[in-house]
């Protein structure tokens, strides 16, 4: 997924995490974004998950605050 959703506006990030394992062992599941030096929140974080099928499902986070891990579980 290389494109960009239209209701997105001024600077956004994109990481892409591929799922899956190698022979013995596991690829970690974790994105990491570096914000430089913005402060306050996120306006929005969108989380694009693969399905199958045409529809995919899509997670929208709002206001974001920064310096923090979260944990993003695919609904379902």
């Amino acid at each position: 997924m290389t494109e960009k959703p239209p209701t997105w506006s001024g600077p956004a990030q994109l990481r892409e995490l591929r799922g899956g394992s190698n022979y013995l062992g596991h690829d970690e599941r974790v994105v990491q974004f570096g914000l430089g030096r913005h402060s306050g929140t996120i306006h929005e974080l969108v989380v694009i998950w693969p399905t199958p099928g045409s529809e995919r499902a899509v997670q929208t986070l709002d206001g974001v605050t920064i310096n923090q891990r979260l944990v993003v579980i695919e609904p379902g």
